[in-house]
């Protein structure tokens, strides 16, 4: 984890590193602080405002500063490698789980970008908590961890690639055990109604989720 810190305090100290994207993000923060709530980032009906709020809460305990945005996003790509660690370590034991979560720490440029700036990287965090919940033995654990993977989808619908996956695996885990398997289910259920229930809140004029056949 302190490695993965390392490699990423250049973007710590260059605020040249922000672009357009990352700036919404933390403007949204800023607005947080003066009153304005939003389920959604501004401008968008596919990424929530969950990192705005996070970046908010920086700026609340910490004041405002450039540092926020970089921070808020190395958090979240720290807890990433840290719960794909744990998920590895239950198959594979402490060395090969540690060889194999160390090849995503000096991650390319492109990558870089996405896992340590907003608004994307918590989503990311989002599945491989959820990984990691619904590999456990706790039907509470489970039932969370069902519940993530569709909370991962309304932080970034980017993760709709991989939600498929995810819940292929937790059915896999679970479809032995009759409670861990309601578990699964319930987790589930409340997560497609959460899903739901948001697109209802949504604000005004975001951008609309369908597919469309005409040229842009």
């Amino acid at each position: 984890l302190v490695v993965t810190i390392a490699f990423r305090v250049p973007y710590l100290v260059n605020p040249a590193s922000f672009n357009s994207d990352h700036a919404i993000v933390g403007l949204q923060g800023l607005e947080i602080l003066n009153g304005y709530r939003s389920w959604y980032l501004w401008g968008v009906g596919y990424q929530s405002s969950l990192e705005p709020v996070l970046t908010a809460i920086f700026y609340r305990c910490f004041g405002f500063s450039h540092y926020g945005l970089p921070v808020v996003g190395i958090t979240g790509f720290v807890l990433l490698i840290f719960f794909g660690f744990l998920s590895l370590r239950r198959v594979l034991g402490w060395g090969r789980s540690l060889l194999l979560a160390g090849f995503a720490i000096p991650s390319a440029s492109a990558i870089t970008q996405i896992t340590v700036f907003p608004p994307r990287v918590w989503a990311l965090t989002c599945v491989f908590c959820a990984i990691f919940c619904l590999g456990g033995k706790s039907k509470k654990l489970i039932g969370l961890g069902a519940f993530l993977a569709f909370f991962a989808l309304h932080i970034d619908y980017y993760t709709i690639q991989l939600l498929p996956g995810i819940l292929f695996f937790g059915y896999l885990q679970n479809r032995n055990n009759t409670i861990n398997k309601a578990s699964f289910h319930f987790g589930s259920v409340v997560g497609v109604v959460f899903l739901v229930v948001c697109r209802f809140l949504g604000p005004e004029g975001q951008v609309p989720l369908a597919f469309s056949c005409e040229v842009a």
